[in-house]
């Protein structure tokens, strides 16, 4: 049978002969006759893609694991000679997609949180559109591009993601180095940087909240249309939640909890009941509490926009549509609940939260996040008009709420009403 062709870069087999009496006896009649060589050589084929055929490689030692060791050598400097000129010309960007890749690929092992936030660190920070260096050859990227780099992401506001862009970059010169394509690693050689992180909270992920921040009418615009355009968050149902969020001032919680049962869609003017949330128990999963956040949480307010509106019939239409599960406890929670988790079951709220972390940064948003969508809002009807206590009646705040006015199934107050009338916002 005919031995197959090595591809270019590849190498064959490693084979052994021990020197015995003035000739090369191979590894295994050396073993079998019981020989005692006086030298060992190692060889191996290599099609380094200069000839047709590929050339041997060899190297010899007085002891036969030297031998190999030596051969292993030769073989990876063959490799860094043929691959160091490509990876030099390499782009940045290339170099830390592949480095993504093989992220999430487990090479490196690095834990699910890990290797999502640096995915979205890539997307959303390292591969900006604004990027000074993302088009660069790395053997040209020097520690003074970098230095201006990690500038620029501060004065952007991504102070707080400088260390992990940092990171990345360092695993991707290290591999150049390791090639021979560069000579140093030029993030070992970046001076020190004073950064301003933004004010305000931050996140488990690094992000900085400013909380005292609102979204401008042209920005919720904007970034309902990007989560919209991403094929994650709209098929995760985040961009759903983001334009509920956005409209109604919903808590997050309130909004992962919805049922169908909470919905009025059809009546002259369509409502949504905040009847309770999803709240995990140990041992149990998560189950549905019939308790909000508090007893002024629990309330029955207006669907104020359209999109809102289309948006929730969609997912009733959608939801008709799914073929009927086998598993009736599963059918049962698909049959109940307005948003589902990935699988179509209960969703989790810790989970939905680092969806919307991970959609709001990739929409441009990291100082952003859901409870800002309130806060938007909550802005907005002030500056409309909308008296206090109707405005803290639409959004459940409990300072400003008679607990005893409602129940489950609470009339809707004409005054928050008026609440639909005042939001005239802008599509998504």
């Amino acid at each position: 049978m005919a031995r197959r062709a090595l591809a270019r870069g590849e190498f064959g087999e490693v084979k052994l002969s021990g020197l015995v009496e003035g000739r090369w006896v191979k590894e295994e009649t050396v073993k079998a006759e019981k020989l005692r060589p006086s030298r060992w050589r190692a060889t191996v084929l290599y099609q380094d893609g200069k000839a047709k055929r590929p050339r041997p490689l060899s190297a010899e030692d007085t002891a036969k694991e030297r031998a190999r060791t030596r051969i292993s050598v030769r073989m990876e400097q063959e490799t860094t000679k043929s691959a160091a000129p490509e990876l030099g010309r390499r782009t940045l960007e290339q170099g830390v997609r592949q480095y993504l890749e093989g992220l999430e690929a487990g090479k490196p092992k690095r834990s699910p949180s890990t290797v999502r936030t640096y995915r979205q660190v890539v997307n959303s920070y390292v591969l900006r559109e604004s990027s000074l260096i993302s088009g660069m050859a790395l053997a040209d990227i020097t520690p003074l591009d970098l230095m201006r780099e990690a500038q620029a992401m501060g004065e952007e506001g991504m102070a707080s993601h400088v260390h992990h862009a940092k990171a990345i970059w360092s695993a991707v010169f290290r591999e150049a180095v390791l090639a021979g394509a560069v000579t140093v690693n030029p993030v070992r050689l970046m001076e020190p940087l004073e950064l301003e992180k933004p004010k305000g909270r931050t996140h488990s992920n690094g992000a900085a909240h400013d909380t005292s921040r609102v979204l401008t009418e042209e920005e919720s615009s904007t970034l309902l249309r990007k989560v919209y355009a991403d094929p994650d968050a709209a098929r995760k149902g985040i961009a759903d939640l983001l334009l509920l969020g956005t409209y109604q001032g919903l808590r997050i919680a309130e909004a992962v909890s919805l049922r169908w049962e909470d919905l009025d869609l059809e009546s002259e003017h369509p409502t949504l009941t905040v009847a309770g949330t999803l709240q995990p128990v140990k041992g149990q999963g998560i189950i549905w509490h019939g308790t909000p956040k508090s007893a002024a949480s629990r309330r029955t307010i207006p669907l104020v926009h359209q999109d809102v509106i289309d948006m929730l019939r969609r997912r009733r239409d959608e939801r008709a549509m799914m073929p009927k599960h086998r598993d009736r406890e599963v059918q049962k929670i698909r049959d109940a609940h307005v948003f589902l988790s990935p699988k179509g079951r209960i969703p989790n709220v810790d989970n939905v939260n680092k969806d919307v972390r991970t959609a709001l940064d990739g929409a441009g948003f990291p100082w952003l996040t859901y409870h800002g969508l309130r806060h938007t809002l909550s802005v907005r009807l002030k500056q409309r008009g909308v008296p206090a206590v109707t405005a803290a009646r639409f959004l459940g705040h409990t300072e400003a709420v008679n607990a005893a006015t409602y129940s489950d199934r609470a009339t809707v107050p004409m005054q928050v009403l008026e609440v639909a009338d005042r939001l005239a916002l802008p599509s998504a």
